[in-house]
């Protein structure tokens, strides 16, 4: 499509305008792909061999800066190219950033980076195909190994630095543990508590009622001791008249008066 033959025109102008090179040709990533190949097939035990490939990388490196051309750009020219780029969004049939995204991935996916530079990636065999993916995996891993050694370094020093706090953040937090459980338990005497006290509210008015049905037995029992106590009392003191006269009261022998007959009764 159109934006596919822009975007290759666009990836060649900028290669041919703007060329990266050292001295063996090649721009951009194709620089670390090859350092990266390099590194891979050499001796990498040999600090002597490191050093003298970081001196000629950065050797390389420098030729390349110094030999980029910089173009200036009036300002007719930059109002140009702003005035292109607002025609051309103008032009778009629906401008959204997410589909140009979408198109912009889907067009570059089309595009492998090779030492030599961008290339279609149905014009690569497979050999070539894996020779620069591979490439690629290479500079990666070695990237990824030197991000993995430098946060090696930095947990350590983080470590020697905050080794104190993270000692006194752990005895908190054992502490706070200790708390939490005493609270839950605590919480659980509660709510227990509070169970049998809802228990007892329920139970309170039976208990009340039975101590008060028993009270109120009690009560008579002693309102009948004390009757018959009495009825003994009186009985008794007819007895001691009889005794001081020298002769027993009429009936008081058989109970015919029903004095003796109450008192048997009620004993």
């Amino acid at each position: 499509g159109a934006v596919y033959t822009e975007l290759v025109g666009m990836v060649a102008r900028d290669a041919r305008d703007f060329p990266v090179v050292a001295k063996d040709n090649h721009s951009g990533l194709g620089l670390s792909l090859v350092t990266a190949a390099a590194e891979d097939g050499g001796d990498k035990k040999s600090k002597k061999k490191k050093k003298a490939k970081k001196a000629g990388k950065r050797a390389a490196l420098e030729a390349a800066a110094s030999l980029v051309p910089y173009e200036e750009l009036g300002d007719e020219e930059l109002e140009a190219a702003r005035a292109a780029v607002a025609q051309a969004v103008a032009e778009l049939p629906n401008p959204n950033p997410k589909r140009f995204a979408e198109a912009w991935l889907r067009q570059t996916a089309a595009l492998v980076e090779t030492p030599d530079g961008y290339r279609e990636r149905e014009g690569l065999s497979e050999g070539e195909l894996l020779h620069v993916l591979g490439l690629h995996h290479a500079a990666a891993a070695g990237t990824l190994a030197k991000k993995i050694a430098k946060a090696d370094k930095v947990e350590a020093k983080l470590s020697v630095h905050l080794g104190g706090y993270m000692k006194k953040a752990e005895a908190h937090a054992a502490a706070f543990q200790e708390l939490q459980a005493k609270l839950d338990a605590t919480r659980l005497e509660l709510h227990s508590c509070r169970v049998l006290a809802a228990q007892e509210a329920k139970a309170l008015p039976q208990r009340l009622g039975d101590a008060q049905a028993a009270l109120d037995s009690v009560s008579q029992r002693e309102m009948d001791l004390q009757r018959a106590y009495q009825a003994l009392e009186t009985y008794r003191g007819q007895v001691y008249a009889v005794l001081q006269q020298g002769a027993a009261p009429k009936g008081a022998a058989n109970g015919s008066d029903g004095t003796n007959g109450a008192v048997a009764a009620d004993a």
